[in-house]
């Protein structure tokens, strides 16, 4: 009875170890974005101008996830729809595509009147704050094309 026991153990220890090898990476991963907001935060709030600055981040940061987020879902999609290398690189020009129309949009934010009129008009935010916002939408147009091959 015995020897079937620590076999048993011996088997819940295996499954253990690999939970945690495939739950140690995600873990990580949460714990470094979670970081990475504090440290975005943090060096936002270090410049001269705090509320105009955060508040135009904080509208560039929200329209452009906006427009990502689709982008984050389609990831879960490939799950079911790549079968081999194929359909994994079809799918892989698909997402770019995407994730470079995005980021085309958001340079078109940052660098046009349609930047204006969609920042300052349609969201009724003042100049100074519509400037930083310019300038997040600048900076951040490289992210969907980057979140969107990372899969």
């Amino acid at each position: 009875w015995s020897g079937k026991q620590d076999k048993s153990m011996a088997s819940i220890g295996q499954d253990f170890a690999q939970l945690g090898r495939f739950l140690a990476p995600i873990a990580f991963t949460n714990i470094a974005k979670d970081i990475g907001q504090h440290v975005l935060n943090r060096s936002l709030s270090k410049g001269s101008n705090v509320v105009t600055t955060l508040a135009g981040f904080g509208l560039a940061y929200t329209l452009m996830k906006l427009f990502t987020n689709s982008l984050s879902e389609f990831k879960n999609v490939g799950l079911v729809l790549v079968l081999d290398r194929a359909s994994r690189r079809r799918s892989l020009v698909i997402l770019a595509i995407s994730g470079l129309a995005t980021a085309l949009f958001l340079l078109l934010l940052g660098a046009t009147k349609l930047g204006v009129w969609f920042v300052e008009d349609l969201h009724g935010v003042n100049e100074d704050t519509g400037r930083a916002a310019y300038l997040s939408f600048l900076s951040l147009c490289a992210y969907p094309l980057v979140d969107s091959v990372a899969s």
